[in-house]
């Protein structure tokens, strides 16, 4: 957050920085993926009204699992001041995701990759975050569309249900996104690069992406067939709404001209900020 702040004060950053996204570290412990585990902790009011009332500025989402907050009073908090409250990294059942809906959640952070689905107990089945993701209709997904963590199938079938006007694309990527070409095959010290995707070092599960946006856009329309125009729309015009930025995501007037121009094989050639013209690297 202060690398955050300093970068949004100086001046020098190219393009518009909304703020943080703070994952973590109110998750469940089995949904914690890459996360590291000895830092998961239930919210404590203490805590993110100190993180909120210093940093608040420079957050702009916080992703935690709905169930370590069984009164909703860390998602009333935040989204009271313009936080965005996402379900991410969690266990929890739909009573828990009525909770947090009540109190501001529209979010859930990547859909499917670590987020509950149906569980029984004793034969009687509770609903979890995707099936809530499919029901309410409020609730924006986000989907890692690195053709890696979800298979072009899944992806096409919460397109189908959920609409593209709730689908938002995101890479999930971690620092190294863009670095090393799609089919290095590099270890790390705590993770593993191979297939196209981070993985931990056990490979037991991913740990992250290594894409960059074009990849989510070529994914979408070669290997599920979307639309162009849909797929664009689910990479800018609803995180844009999302975020409640109206003057992103289209080309509009009103707008600002933000443009990323592709070739055919959706490698970026052109990059325009405002009426400024960018080289590309």
């Amino acid at each position: 957050m202060k690398s955050v702040a300093e970068a949004r004060e100086s001046g020098k950053i190219k393009n518009r920085l909304y703020g943080a996204h703070l994952e973590g570290p109110y998750f469940s412990l089995s949904q914690c993926g890459g996360q590291p585990a000895g830092h998961i902790s239930v919210p404590k009011k203490e805590e993110y009204r100190a993180i909120v009332d210093e940093w608040g500025t420079y957050i702009a989402r916080w992703s935690y699992a709905p169930e370590k907050d069984k009164d909703g009073s860390f998602c009333k908090f935040i989204t009271e001041h313009g936080i965005i409250a996402s379900a991410g990294h969690t266990d929890a059942k739909y009573e828990d995701m009525q909770i947090a809906i009540q109190n501001g959640c529209n979010l859930v952070t990547h859909l499917y990759s670590y987020t509950s689905t149906i569980t029984r107990d004793h034969g009687f089945r509770s609903l979890g975050v995707i099936e809530t993701a499919y029901l309410r209709n409020e609730l924006y997904v986000e989907i890692i569309a690195d053709g890696k963590h979800l298979p072009p199938d899944l992806i096409k079938m919460i397109i189908q249900i959920k609409g593209v006007d709730k689908v938002a694309l995101v890479s999930d990527s971690l620092h190294v996104a863009g670095v090393y070409p799609i089919d290095a095959k590099i270890e790390c010290e705590d993770m593993i690069i191979e297939d196209g995707v981070c993985k931990l070092k056990d490979r037991s599960a991913f740990k992250g992406s290594i894409a960059t946006a074009n990849v989510l856009l070529k994914t979408l329309v070669k290997d599920c067939g979307i639309a162009i125009p849909d797929a664009v729309k689910m990479l800018t015009e609803v995180p844009a709404k999302i975020l409640k930025a109206n003057d992103l995501g289209r080309l509009a007037e009103g707008c600002l001209g933000d443009v990323v121009a592709f070739d055919e094989n959706f490698n970026v050639t052109d990059v325009f900020v405002g009426e400024k013209k960018y080289e590309v690297l």
